[in-house]
């Protein structure tokens, strides 16, 4: 399947004054792919990447990257490849993306405020604002092309571990801009 649906006389077009029955091509809702191995954390946890919407050259939100079971109040980054999955030993893990490999802006994970430490924490960004420069940064542009394919992996601090594997690592998430 091409991820288009062929409709016929969709009542929806009714509304934008087209009621003459021919047929339409609707996007489907694009398809996101978690793969790799997460790094257990230094409490026992495992960072959980998940993607929530669709990934549109077009929209200026609604693709959500999040990750959860994060160690709280520390610092963390989404990173992203356009160059395919991959699955190399890095930081005390895994690294899942192929360089070269990039990066959105820092954030904190919240949770928990201290000096409690448990996975309280998360990281979320929304990548199709991120493309358009919504969060700074400097996203390539190619986070803005229809058809590219894109491998994200959140890194964080892990202050449990010594250097230099004091870092965190979720699973990681493939997907395909759409329109």
């Amino acid at each position: 399947m091409d991820g288009n649906v062929l409709c016929a006389g969709d009542p929806r077009d009714s509304q934008f004054g087209n009621e003459s029955g021919a047929a339409y091509i609707f996007d489907l809702v694009e398809a996101h792919s978690v793969y790799c191995t997460p790094k257990i954390n230094s409490l026992g946890c495992t960072p959980t990447i998940a993607a929530q919407g669709a990934a549109s050259a077009n929209d200026l939100q609604g693709l959500i990257i999040s990750c959860s079971q994060v160690i709280n109040n520390t610092p963390g980054l989404l990173m992203y490849s356009v160059a395919g999955r991959n699955s190399m030993t890095f930081h005390g893990g895994i690294l899942c993306l192929n360089p070269p490999v990039r990066r959105a802006p820092a954030q904190n994970s919240g949770g928990t405020p201290g000096p409690t430490n448990d996975c309280s924490g998360s990281f979320s960004i929304d990548m199709n604002f991120f493309a358009r420069g919504g969060l700074g940064g400097n996203p390539i542009p190619a986070l803005g092309v229809i058809g590219t394919v894109v491998q994200c992996q959140w890194w964080g601090r892990d202050q449990g571990f010594v250097p230099p594997i004091n870092s965190m690592l979720s699973d990681a998430v493939e997907y395909t801009i759409g329109q």
